[in-house]
């Protein structure tokens, strides 16, 4: 399994993708799912792939606002030191309501099937079989965060992003918390700059 979840997300961090094509960054999952299936007996508990959190919808809608809040902590800490160091506040996006509208598409929700798919599924499982459950969760997020260095997006809130969308992955038995969590964060960051992109430019 662990040698598997590597080849599959090494597969996935140094191919030449970005968001597209979805089916390409969709292998890891496809090819990792009947393999996990077997070697975990189809259990959905298990594998993290029932529908229903163990803790159910409303206390993750709970979690979601406090952990939300949290990464949004740290993001402002990081981004309130770099501003007193002398770090400069990024331009606007200028871009086309047709590029918002994809941006839209590829950050809430082909990002979030796929990535939570092979960054969360693919790694966390034999992460945890082997190490258990926090170094699971550390590895999960260091990795995603690296993936967005790779990305040229190396922001503080990747990592504690990662961090967060592994931690409801193990703690909730499914991948669809994550995948929510993932899809309503990207959903922030693209209301976030699209704000001040209108504040910036009247």
């Amino acid at each position: 399994g662990a040698v598997l979840a590597a080849v599959l997300v090494g597969f996935d961090f140094v191919a030449p993708f970005g968001f597209d094509p979805v089916w390409a960054r969709s292998l890891p999952f496809a090819v990792a799912l009947p393999v996990y299936g077997l070697a975990w007996g189809w259990n959905g508990e298990a594998l993290g792939l029932r529908l229903r959190p163990r803790q159910g919808w409303g206390w993750w809608v709970r979690a979601g606002l406090v952990l939300g809040g949290l990464v949004l902590v740290v993001v402002g800490v990081v981004g309130g030191v770099g501003l007193l160091v002398g770090v400069e506040l990024p331009p606007p996006v200028e871009a086309p309501w047709g590029e918002w509208v994809v941006w839209f598409r590829q950050a809430c929700l082909q990002a979030p099937l796929v990535e939570e798919g092979t960054y969360r599924f693919v790694l966390c499982l034999p992460l945890l079989a082997l190490w258990g459950r926090w170094p699971a969760i550390l590895g999960s997020a260091v990795v995603f965060a690296l993936l967005h260095v790779r990305y040229g997006v190396p922001a503080p809130d990747n990592f504690a992003g990662g961090f967060v969308f592994a931690w409801s992955y193990v703690a909730s038995g499914t991948l669809v918390v994550p995948i929510v969590l993932h899809a309503c964060g990207n959903l922030f960051v693209i209301g976030s700059q699209a704000l001040y992109a209108w504040w910036m430019m009247g």
